[in-house]
């Protein structure tokens, strides 16, 4: 009779308990163990499988009943209040003045932000009619363009205190000064493209619309298409013009391993025989030149399919051996499991058995069995060894039978194995590539971001390699001044403030942008030149632009309010706009008249 390897390990622990003491057995080294040669496979019988194979011991379960216990509900306390209490409260109350706050003064407004001129001991307040803020800060940030906004000052955040406001529209978005870069791809399959994102930026495929996500899905294999990128609008700019175009092309559409997994279920279903559990099976056995016997089944369960491999010999001195695994097209998680026996004569005098869990796409035929626990002659070094050997060898066999019955291999199952066969196929979620590399959209310089100077492509699947070996970047981004925010290699973007030499500067001093929200009001002499920065403007209430207030200017500003002389010089008409509103009305003609008379300066 054959010995084969034992599946029970209570069994194994019984028959060593009871042994004689004998010598210590040699235990075979692991690379002078003969390859099995494929080519001399043949096919299993179900009757030979039946004398040949251990069934396998079943075990089963109890799950004690899980009890539901309902939740404690506490009920609060309910407070009662005397209602003489809430009189005395209310009298309290209103014995108190209420002090209105005054009006806010608008010093400042572009197309997101309102800058109130600072008032001690006042809060400042904006509200669209659906929103309102209420902030310590005189700058109110993040508003929308040409929206109207209710402005007011608040003692403390108390409503009760707000008094006269005062009603100012936010301007309009400015032109975007930048055009960005030429986009580019971080990853494409047979189906889709990913482009490097970018913040504050859209992207669009051919003519369709502009979307906020870089991944274009539902596209054609081996199929060229062209993509844009731009800046989007924002509260304060319009969108930019849009970059030059990329063309970038998708990949070959292999088969999915739940195809070739459904192909390989076909085939045992077909051509093999129903064994001892019920399940359909194929089987082959080698024979090696020391008439030791390893078997090799591929079972069809109802979940998965099994891969196995066992040894089988008639030697006094031997040591068995078995691995196996299941696999399914949905797995991501694989268990490996291992068990090894070692005689000395009829006598098992060790036996060792351990598993892996390890995820598929991390796993590489070789590695070590880290958790393997060493016994009496089978140290955990060897077991490893032992193990890494067999699993090669059941993948091995296998992976050629797979690749001469369909033209796929282990890697179209979903698994990487050995090398040499299934070169038709890719796994991209495993990172599993067999075509050849090309690196694609190279830049001349090298920077921090990934993939700067060229991505590995596969060219069986065009999916980016991310394990393939990059250049080192150079650490850096170039860019044409100290203010220009988008790199000239990668398109990366920084975020960097202007340089200006006064708060209320309009210019760069390095590379001119213009800004719409200049930080503070200008400082104005006697000539009406900013003592700051050299503008020149004519003073409020100065309609006429004499350096005076006096009542010709309220004589002008009257006469355009009633159509008779229409004031049109801009400037003229920013110095009779007193509170900035936007409009010219007879309040601007009483407030220049109170700054004549001393009652109320409008500097």
């Amino acid at each position: 009779m054959k010995k084969i390897i034992a599946f029970a390990m209570s069994a194994l622990l019984a028959v060593s308990a009871a042994m004689p003491v004998i010598a210590q057995p040699a235990v075979p080294e692991i690379d002078k163990l003969p390859d099995a040669n494929f080519q001399q496979a043949r096919l299993v019988s179900a009757e030979e499988l039946a004398q040949i194979r251990p069934y396998y011991q079943s075990k089963i379960y109890t799950i004690e009943e899980t009890v539901v216990v309902e939740p404690k509900v506490t009920i609060p306390a309910i407070y009662t209040v005397d209602e003489t209490d809430l009189k005395d409260a209310a009298a309290t109350v209103n014995e108190k003045a209420v002090v209105k706050s005054p009006a806010p003064v608008v010093a400042y407004v572009t197309a997101s932000t309102i800058v109130f001129e600072q008032v001690s001991g006042y809060r400042y307040g904006v509200s669209d009619g659906y929103w309102s803020v209420d902030s310590r800060s005189n700058v109110i940030r993040d508003l929308e363009p040409n929206t109207e906004y209710r402005c007011y000052l608040t003692r403390s955040g108390d409503p009760a205190t707000i008094g006269e406001s005062v009603t100012v529209v936010t301007g309009d978005r400015v032109p975007c000064l930048n055009t960005p870069k030429t986009p580019m791809v971080k990853e494409h399959t047979h189906n889709s493209i990913t482009l490097v994102a970018r913040s504050g930026y859209e992207y669009r495929i051919e003519n369709g619309t502009w979307q906020n996500s870089p991944v274009f899905t539902g596209l054609e294999p081996e199929t060229e298409y062209t993509f844009y990128q731009r800046i989007k609008q924002s509260n304060t700019e319009l969108a930019s013009e849009e970059s030059q175009p990329l063309v970038a092309k998708t990949g070959f559409e292999g088969p999915s391993s739940a195809v070739n997994m459904a192909r390989l279920r076909s085939f045992i279903g077909a051509n093999g025989f129903v064994d001892e559990d019920g399940n359909k099976t194929v089987a082959f056995v080698i024979t090696d030149d020391y008439d030791t016997e390893y078997y090799f089944l591929m079972i069809m369960r109802e979940q998965d399919i099994l891969f196995d491999v066992f040894t089988a010999s008639d030697a006094s001195d031997v040591l068995l051996f078995n691995t196996e695994f299941p696999l399914s097209s949905s797995t991501s998680q694989l268990r490996l499991d291992f068990s090894a026996a070692l005689y000395a004569g009829d006598t098992c005098v060790d036996y060792a058995e351990d598993y892996l869990y390890a995820f598929m796409s991390e796993y590489k035929i070789g590695d070590p069995v880290t958790g393997a626990v060493s016994s009496t002659y089978l140290s955990s070094e060897y077991l490893s060894s032992l193990w890494s050997m067999t699993a090669e060898m059941l993948f091995s066999f296998w992976d050629e039978f797979l690749y001469t019955s369909f033209g796929f291999g282990f890697r179209g199952l979903g698994f990487v194995a050995t090398e040499g066969f299934g070169d038709l196929f890719c796994h991209a979620p495993l990172q599993a590539h067999y075509g050849e590399t090309e690196l694609l959209y190279q830049r001349e310089e090298e920077c921090r971001v990934d993939a700067s100077n060229g991505d590995p492509y596969c060219t069986l699947c065009g999916q980016k390699i991310k394990d393939s070996y990059k250049e080192p970047s150079r650490g850096y981004h170039v860019y044409d001044n100290s203010c220009d925010v988008d790199c000239n290699d990668c398109g990366h973007l920084r975020v960097i403030p202007h340089l200006y030499s006064f708060a209320c500067d309009v210019e760069c001093d390095i590379c001119g942008a213009v800004r719409t929200d200049p930080r503070a009001s200008h400082s104005f002499g006697e000539d009406l030149v900013c003592t700051k920065c050299g503008y020149k403007s004519q003073l409020l209430g100065d309609v006429s632009g004499d350096g005076k207030v006096n009542m010709g200017d309220v004589a002008k500003v009257y006469a355009h309010t009633r159509g008779r002389a229409l004031i049109t010089d801009p400037a003229a008409l920013a110095a009779a706009d007193t509170n900035g509103d936007g409009k010219i009305n007879l309040g601007d003609t009483s407030r220049i008249l109170a700054h004549i008379t001393g009652k109320k300066l409008l500097w």
